[in-house]
């Protein structure tokens, strides 16, 4: 038998160019997707309405069926929209049952104004093809047998880079600057990377990104902190968004300004992704085993929110590490960990600050305006994050299926080094 072969499902995004009539038939398109997302969510809300899936597709087709203006759209657009629906329901009613507050609240209405529009194609309703005049794929979406118009929506995909094999699907969306996107998901062998024999701790922070801990080097590692381009970024943000505030609301000038913010921000979350994708790689790379502290920002800022503890430090810690992005950093990490053959163990943060490296003593809290630790018994002195991270190491390694003892104050180097120079010394005796 041959070896397994690990799978991972990737999505690759390109700008798609469109003319004016592709865009009105697009835009069609998304009408007759939010009509039928809107019949069955005013259906969920009627008193007495119990879930069944088979009964609710009949009522779907039945609708299409009343509606002949529907039938003029793609007949796939209509059941996937059907299933993305019943999908989210299902999730909905799940999280009730659990006895918390919801995680997924109760489906709303999709307006036309408010809404951006997103259509979602399964393999066959779509195609690519290539042009006898440009010699590249184009992208062209299939049109229903009743429709008016005699030929597909045809798009025009700007390939930065190629596709690695055949799509399973692609979602056609525009942003909020008004360009069109394609999304195409493609299903990728992973590639595991060979063993480096080196581990790490990271703990994530609101000064740097991640503080990384070189177990090898015994010192620092290869830390993300934030680019110059993304401060430049939210300097330019701040500016924009003043005299937004300023301008008239609904004035040509407003929704000029309005733009601009839109194009910062996708440039801003286009930088950071990038980033992201960049530190991540290299920290695959160089460590097997990386111990990262197990944070949740959407806690803390629930937390900022409930009025627990210090509100307003809890707020700005919160938005701290929201526009560090380390929800963004954390997961990636993971992502790529998992494709590259990484172990990335979750750590509890629980008291990994207040730990001593050194001696392993707890002391008292420190104040988050302390960037520098030192230990109370042992005098050990550290920086903060970096002691926080190579606490994440040890509690990491610890929890590990693989028997490896992370010792404080040895440095695998080191030992080598004089090992080797030990062993030299005494062959020239021999």
């Amino acid at each position: 038998m041959g070896a397994i072969k690990l799978m991972s499902l990737l999505r690759y995004k390109y700008k798609i160019r469109v003319g004016k009539v592709a865009t009105a038939r697009l835009l069609k398109e998304w009408d007759a997707v939010r009509h039928i997302w809107n019949y069955l969510t005013a259906l969920s809300r009627e008193p007495g309405f119990r879930f069944d899936g088979s009964a609710l597709g009949k009522q779907v087709t039945q609708y299409s069926k009343d509606n002949p203006w529907l039938r003029e759209y793609s007949g796939g657009i209509r059941s996937d929209t059907y299933r993305k629906w019943a999908e989210l329901y299902v999730k909905h009613l799940s999280s009730l049952k659990k006895g918390k507050a919801a995680k997924i609240g109760r489906l709303r209405f999709k307006s036309k104004d408010k809404d951006a529009p997103s259509l979602s194609y399964r393999a066959g309703n779509y195609s690519l093809k290539s042009d006898p005049v440009t010699e590249k794929d184009v992208l062209y979406l299939a049109k229903a047998r009743k429709s008016t118009y005699s030929e597909p929506i045809r798009c025009n995909v700007v390939w930065s880079r190629p596709l690695p094999d055949g799509p399973k699907t692609c979602t056609i969306y525009r942003d909020s600057v008004g360009d069109w996107f394609a999304s195409f998901v493609v299903e990728v062998e992973d590639q595991p990377l060979e063993e480096t024999g080196n581990y790490c701790g990271i703990d994530w922070g609101s000064q740097k990104i991640a503080t990384v801990y070189d177990y090898r080097l015994q010192a620092e590692g290869s830390s993300a902190e934030k680019s110059d381009l993304t401060k430049a970024n939210e300097v330019n943000m701040g500016k924009v968004s003043r005299k937004l505030s300023r301008a008239k609301r609904g004035s040509n000038n407003y929704k000029r300004i309005k733009k601009t913010r839109a194009k910062l921000y996708r440039h801003m979350a286009n930088s950071r992704k990038n980033s992201a994708v960049l530190w991540s790689r290299e920290i695959t790379s160089k460590y097997d085993y990386i111990c990262s502290e197990d944070f949740k920002v959407k806690k803390l800022t629930q937390l900022a929110a409930e009025g627990k503890g210090p509100r307003r430090k809890k707020k700005a810690i919160a938005r701290q590490y929201s526009d560090n992005a380390v929800s963004l950093y954390k997961a990636t990490l993971e992502d790529l960990g998992k494709r590259r053959g990484r172990e990335v163990i979750s750590v509890p943060a629980s008291y990994t600050t207040r730990i001593c490296s050194n001696c392993l003593k707890v002391n008292d809290k420190i104040p988050l305006s302390q960037r520098v630790f030192q230990c109370s018994k042992c005098g050990h002195t550290d920086g903060r994050d970096l002691n926080a991270s190579k606490n994440m190491l040890r509690i990491g390694m610890d929890t590990s299926e693989k028997d490896i003892e992370i010792r404080t104050g040895f440095n695998p180097a080191v030992v080598e080094a004089s090992s080797a120079a030990s062993h030299s010394v005494m062959s020239c005796a021999d």
